[in-house]
């Protein structure tokens, strides 16, 4: 299990952290089309940072971990901020308000215990597979494309994910 992969499914599966209330006006396209522009941001925002390479190069787990949170959690951030304009269909408000709860505690795992993302074997990144698992159903159900925001994924605003090389 690589770092930036397990970091990259977090944000591309958390895509629907935020938004107003259920909006009977929403079409389903408009809502995923928000929804994928917002991820495909982030993608590209996370190939900016060459986790795989700063975290290999850092002299200590304390270090690696602080390139996790300076570097990562901040992305996560501002996606999360960035979401708080997307509306929601109205049918789609109850799977939509399981996936925010899934992607606040994909975020609270990042930015409480960084260092659990250095270990694929340790309780934290297990727990972070687990919600990816079901953040990618909640994703499913609500229409949005399986590869969003993944690295080589194509989006609905055809922007494509950077590879993953590492």
């Amino acid at each position: 299990m690589r770092i930036r992969t397990i970091l990259i499914t977090a944000v591309s599966a958390g895509l629907l952290v935020a938004g107003c209330g259920g909006d009977d006006d929403v079409t389903e396209e408009d809502f995923t089309a928000s929804v994928t522009e917002v991820c495909d941001e982030t993608a590209a925002a996370l190939a900016e940072v060459d986790l795989q390479e700063a975290i290999a190069g850092a002299d200590s787990p304390g270090q690696a971990a602080g390139i996790i949170e300076e570097e990562i959690v901040p992305v996560f951030n501002t996606f999360l901020e960035s979401l708080e304009s997307v509306d929601v269909p109205e049918d789609a408000q109850d799977d939509f308000d399981q996936l925010i709860d899934v992607s606040s505690e994909q975020l609270a795992l990042i930015t409480e215990d960084p260092d659990s993302f250095l270990d694929p074997e340790s309780a934290g990144a297990q727990r972070a597979a687990e919600l990816n698992a079901e953040a990618d159903d909640l994703a499913s159900s609500l229409g949005i494309p399986a590869d969003c925001g993944e690295p080589g994924g194509e989006g609905a605003t055809g922007a494509t994910g950077a590879a993953d090389e590492a």
